[in-house]
């Protein structure tokens, strides 16, 4: 059987899908016009609009205009670079260290959201954490619920230390951001979702809501994440992180709403199924241990121990297991 028919027609098919989005950079004859190459008849009618479809629809869902793939041949293997994301977050963390220098009440103001809107997130996950202490599943509802965090963080907009240090360590990397912006950004953003997340625990307080299980699930939670040796919970800080910002990389990649939500469900449900640390949330939760310890014994030294390992391992996550490989993906050059 004669293959040679097939293999032009993909070829061209190749081309006049893909010529505006490939460059090549081993220097080559000059190309033949697209319609030149292609014979008068398709040999293969059918398959040829089955693979049109397909790309169209995978440009459709992507969007040509905002999703331009960077295509390198280099020994035959075509690699596809992610500077368009990459591009959206140099733009924003831009944008954010502008906010940071000209509003400074605003942005601690936005920094305190974020950890309001995680504190909610604390509220939604201890319900089912006590209501279904022990049954198979417990641990995924809690991480369903908990994902109204971030889904708030991200659609209503607010300033996360932990997802913030994804956004800014791809500045610091791709040259867009000087250490002595990153890192008084990242203080300020820390200390006002602290700022906020001790006024969440201070408003539950009062409410009531910690004094019967729910309170006794979170002080009992709270024991457990200051009892972790050092080494263990810098790790568990570092996946959590991974997670979250794997969540805020896929919100800037995504095009549809209802897809950055399933994204984000889907990674900050991992995360506290898993038991992973996450430093923001372990501030609203701890205050309100403090608060209300039901009998347990919750130090300001353990509760401090916590915040300060968690917080690092935090940052270590994002920059090490998540920025740093998608800034090579986007070097022009191995």
């Amino acid at each position: 059987m004669n293959f040679t028919p097939l293999l032009k027609e993909l070829r061209c098919l190749l081309q006049a899908c893909f010529a505006a989005d490939i460059e090549d950079t081993i220097p080559a004859k000059p190309a033949k016009s697209v319609l030149s190459c292609r014979p008068k008849v398709s040999p293969f009618p059918a398959i040829a609009y089955i693979l049109k479809s397909t790309v169209s629809l995978s440009k459709y869902a992507y969007g040509v205009d905002s999703c331009k793939r960077r295509i390198t041949w280099s020994r035959g293997i075509i690699r596809c670079m992610y500077q368009d994301t990459y591009q959206k977050i140099l733009d924003s963390a831009q944008a954010k260290l502008a906010f940071f220098k000209r509003n400074q009440l605003g942005f601690w103001a936005a920094a305190a959201l974020a950890g309001i809107y995680v504190g909610f997130g604390v509220v939604a996950y201890s319900i089912p954490g006590a209501a279904f202490a022990g049954l198979p599943g417990q641990k995924l509802l809690m991480g369903a619920v908990f994902s109204v965090a971030l889904t708030l963080v991200i659609f209503a907009g607010a300033e996360l230390f932990t997802g913030n240090n994804l956004v800014l360590s791809l500045a610091w990397l791709g040259g867009k951001a000087k250490a002595g912006q990153v890192l008084p950004y990242w203080g300020i953003c820390y200390l006002g979702n602290l700022l906020g997340s001790i006024l969440f625990a201070l408003l539950l307080h009062g409410s009531g809501f910690l004094k019967g299980d729910y309170g006794l699930f979170v002080a009992q939670t709270a024991l457990t994440k200051i009892s972790y040796p050092p080494l263990e919970l810098i790790l568990r800080s570092m996946l959590c992180n991974l997670l979250v910002c794997l969540a805020v990389w896929c919100s800037y990649r995504l095009q549809s709403d209802s897809g950055k939500f399933i994204a984000i469900m889907l990674c900050v449900g991992t995360f506290v199924a898993a038991g992973f640390e996450h430093v923001v949330a372990n501030m609203t939760l701890l205050t309100a241990a403090v608060l209300n310890p039901h009998g347990l014994a919750i130090p300001l030294s353990g509760v401090l121990y916590n915040l300060v390992l968690s917080g690092l391992g935090n940052l270590l996550g994002a920059f090490l297991l998540l920025a740093l490989p998608y800034w090579l993906t986007t070097r022009k050059s191995a």
